[in-house]
Formats: C-alpha cells, structure tokens, sequence
C-alpha cells in the first residue's frame, strides 16, 4: 500500500489539518473503494488532557439521566469521574447509574473481544498466545479460560438462545432516548 504525503501550511485553521490527517489515515487503512472505514478507538483525549482544576457541569434530566452535548462526553468517558461537577442531591443515584453504565460497557467490550478472538476451533494455548495489544496479559488469560470453561459455555449457550427470542431492536443510533426526549424538548422552546 503506497503511503501519501500531505503537506501542512500555516494558513490553515487546526480543525482543517485535523480533518485532513484523519482522511489522510482512512485512506491508508483502506486499500480500496472496498475496503470498510472503521472509525477506530474512543479516546477522548481532550477530556484526558483538562486542566485538572476544570470541570464539566453535566445536565440531568427529571430522571437523572445525562443530556446534552456534556452529557454524551460523560457517557462516552465514564471512567474519569474526577473531570466532572455532579450536583450532591444527585450524587448517589447517579453513582449507581454509572456503575451499572460501566458494567455494561465491560460487557460489551468482553463481547467484543470473544467475537474477534474466540474460536472453538482452536486450544485455549493458540488463543491466549495472540492477546489484544489493548488487553492486560493476566486478564487476557483469565478471559479466554471463562471462555473455553463449562460454566463459560453454558452462559453463551443461555445468551444465544435469550438473543433469538428478541423480537425488536434499539434504532435510535448511539443516542439514549433520554438525549432524544432532551433534544425535542430542546428545540420546542
């Protein structure tokens, strides 16, 4: 695959080099018009990268659910707490919705990993000699002998056979229907 070269000029605002090097990276992953764009990891670096005196004031809705702009950045970084002003009358219920929040997105990512990496073909020895980079070498471990356990399989067998039995899907895309209702309500003042 040929890499291109770009050249960036002084004129031109942050946001354009930006977008320029993020097309500039899909194009040398893709090796033709074919190929999938995949949009890549949630970093969110520029929560990271706050001063730590900063906070961000997050919005709730009636149910202490987060809306807004803020509040997407909230549920995407979950895990950095310390970055954002959560009002004490509210503190308790929302640390119980975050901590149900990250369990399921712990879920989801051990998911992901058993449907990249799994394969009942193969000894648990093959599996765990191609960790993730993304993976700690222990957990790793730890992970794939679940997998290839009795328990681990009667789980997957019960999750496939509840998954079957699902009639409809979430469609509202990555947003919640609380930033949805958020956003009507938003629009008709």
């Amino acid at each position: 695959m040929a890499r291109k070269r770009i050249c960036i000029r002084n004129n031109r605002s942050e946001c354009d080099v930006e977008e320029e090097v993020h097309e500039l990276v899909i194009s040398q992953m893709s090796d033709g018009p074919s190929a999938r764009k995949k949009r890549g990891f949630t970093r969110m670096a520029d929560v990271w990268n706050l001063p730590s005196s900063s906070q961000i004031l997050v919005t709730f809705n009636e149910v202490h659910q987060p809306v807004g702009v803020k509040g997407t950045v909230l549920k995407r970084f979950i895990g950095s707490m310390s970055k954002f002003e959560i009002p004490c009358e509210r503190r308790e219920i929302l640390m119980d919705k975050i901590t149900r929040s990250m369990g399921e997105k712990w879920r989801n990512w051990k998911c992901s990993l058993k449907e990249k990496h799994y394969d009942a073909t193969k000894s648990i020895v093959q599996v765990i000699a191609k960790p993730p980079q993304r993976v700690e070498i222990q957990q790793w471990v730890q992970l794939v002998f679940f997998w290839y356990s009795e328990d681990g399989q009667k789980r997957s067998a019960i999750g496939k056979e509840n998954r079957s039995k699902q009639t409809s899907t979430h469609t509202a895309g990555t947003k919640t229907y609380a930033q949805h209702a958020y956003e009507m309500v938003s629009l008709s003042l």
